[in-house]
């Protein structure tokens, strides 16, 4: 449902503080995910094919960049 243009919060998670690192905007609409059918990739998903994907990604660029990331117990 993600549409050209949208804006979104970058959030950082997987990192000692998660948070909301800036806001990006949409410039790719979702794909399927390549990495999903990869077996030597940790992201592999044996039940995802090229024809019946589960996972997709969208392309994005950076619009702004937080001065220091809005962390997850601060959003809390």
């Amino acid at each position: 449902q993600i549409q050209l243009g949208d804006e979104a919060f970058f959030y950082h998670s997987s990192c000692k503080e998660p948070g909301i690192a800036g806001i990006v905007e949409v410039t790719r609409t979702a794909y399927p995910d390549a990495s999903a059918f990869d077996p030597t990739s940790p992201y592999y998903d044996p039940k995802s094919t090229p024809l019946a994907p589960r996972w997709f990604v969208v392309d994005v660029k950076l619009k702004v960049r937080c001065r220091s990331p809005v962390l997850l117990s601060e959003l809390r």
